[in-house]
């Protein structure tokens, strides 16, 4: 998968993304069928936790919650990646004339050797596209 593509992966790609990179399994959207009739309102991402718990959870909606992409910040410094985030106008992958977070991660595990950047209109949003592109195992190589 090329950065592009993981930039124009929409919130739920990235959701799914984010979880198999972290190890979770068995990912699926529970629908809600009655009567041959589709009652789903929204997605219900579901699957299995990296922790080994039996029935599927909710899987976080890291792109549109903050506390839950602060996890992703949490996981990304446990893997020795230093983070920053800047609002400002021309940020990386956004228009020069819109406004937008940019978030920057630093891999210092061997010296700064890797940098990833991304931007988007949310910061729960970038912290996502950032920590995808960070440990997307083909994308480092």
């Amino acid at each position: 998968m090329t950065r592009e593509e993981i930039l124009a992966m929409t919130d739920d790609e990235l959701r799914i993304k984010a979880a198999e990179l972290r190890g979770w399994t068995d990912i699926c959207n529970i629908r809600l069928i009655v009567g041959g009739k589709d009652l789903t309102m929204r997605p219900n991402w579901q699957g299995r936790t990296p922790d080994g718990l039996l029935d599927p959870v909710p899987i976080p909606d890291w792109p549109n919650d903050i506390a839950a992409a602060w996890e992703l910040v949490e996981q990304a410094r446990a893997a020795s990646w230093w983070w920053s985030a800047s609002y400002k106008c021309g940020c990386a992958d956004m228009p020069l004339e819109e406004p937008a977070h940019e978030v920057v991660l630093r891999d210092v595990s061997g010296g700064l050797r890797s940098v990833v950047y991304a931007g988007a209109v949310s910061l729960p949003r970038a912290i996502t596209l950032a920590y995808v592109l960070a440990m997307d195992p083909d994308l480092q190589s």
